[in-house]
């Protein structure tokens, strides 16, 4: 009745994987995302702290530390992301394969530097 498909559920969990991993993985490596730590590594104030602001934090800390670059996350890539989370978007089958084959690579990236 939501008019919610199978697109918007794969899409949903890959989206969330990628966020539940990068918090973990922070977590092991010593890697602090609250509000205040975000706005330390990135050097500015934020007023919501949203899983953009973490992502570009980790990836500040993981060149830092480690000399490692994270894929990057593209401003249409970031939108897609809040339309289907939050607004209920169902993708295309081709934007939900991009988001799962970004997610796998993200999730593989994470266990070569475990």
């Amino acid at each position: 009745f939501l008019g919610l498909d199978e697109n918007w559920f794969l899409a949903t969990c890959a989206l969330q994987l990628q966020e539940v991993a990068i918090t973990l993985f922070a977590k092991q490596k010593g890697i602090k995302l609250d509000k205040k730590h975000v706005e330390k590594i990135l050097n500015r104030k934020i007023d919501i702290l949203s899983f953009n602001g973490k992502y570009e934090a980790f990836s500040k800390e993981m060149k830092r530390l480690y000399n490692v670059d994270m894929p990057i996350l593209t401003t249409q890539f970031r939108k897609m992301r809040a339309e289907i989370l939050h607004g209920g978007y169902n993708p295309e089958p081709e934007e939900t394969n991009a988001i799962i084959g970004f997610t796998l690579g993200l999730i593989q990236k994470l266990r070569d530097l475990s």
